[in-house]
């Protein structure tokens, strides 16, 4: 698959429609994904670091990292000593990439918004970065990250900052806190997390603890 130039990538994943095609995308942008990542000047991945660090529970403890990609995330946290993390992602193409860095005990294909493959009360913590958003992990996706997260266990993931995405998830988040599944803990102020090829972007990264 024809790929567009680095400039034009992000639109061109943000345009997919159908898990089928995103997939397909992903796989053929996967070699050139953590460059082209860099060049954006990429900060999700720092974020989510600090508050991995901040909540979750010891390295030793079994964390997934949902929508991992290409193990950006993972392999920024094993140097940390984090030895014991799932990933997974719809691509199988990003996570070959993910399992080269050698980062995870697993790594597994699924789709976030569909039933997760794991059993309930699986992992510690959970994080999910950059990818709970509409086209991607839709606001269900979220029941299943609290499903699969032990009681007292952290879920921390970003979300862009744009007024239609925001007032769908909010929907999804506080459903939750009324059920009495999760509870709020803190949340970022906005950022820009690509600032060299979308500044008016910005992100918030949100934790809640599942009770």
């Amino acid at each position: 698959m024809d790929i567009p130039d680095r400039a034009d990538r992000l639109k061109w994943i943000y345009a997919t429609r159908g898990n089928k095609k995103l997939a397909e995308r992903y796989d053929a942008w996967a070699e050139d994904y953590d460059e082209d990542l860099l060049s954006y000047g990429y900060k999700l991945p720092s974020v989510c670091i600090g508050l991995v660090v901040r909540h979750a529970p010891s390295p030793e403890a079994r964390l997934l990292d949902a929508g991992a990609g290409t193990g950006i995330l993972g392999e920024s946290l094993h140097i940390l000593g984090y030895q014991n993390m799932v990933a997974i992602d719809l691509s199988q193409g990003m996570l070959d990439v993910a399992r080269n860095k050698g980062a995870y005990r697993e790594l597994r294909q699924m789709t976030l918004g569909e039933t997760l493959d794991f059993a309930d009360d699986s992992f510690a913590a959970t994080v999910a970065m950059g990818v709970l958003t509409l086209g991607h992990g839709p606001p269900e996706s979220l029941d299943e990250l609290v499903r699969v997260t032990r009681p007292g266990g952290p879920i921390i993931f970003s979300m862009i900052t744009s007024e239609i995405v925001q007032h769908q998830f909010r929907a999804k988040q506080d459903l939750l806190e009324r059920e009495g599944r999760w509870s709020f803990v803190e949340v970022t102020a906005p950022f820009q997390s690509m600032p060299y090829d979308e500044p008016d972007i910005t992100h918030r990264v949100f934790v809640y603890r599942v009770t």
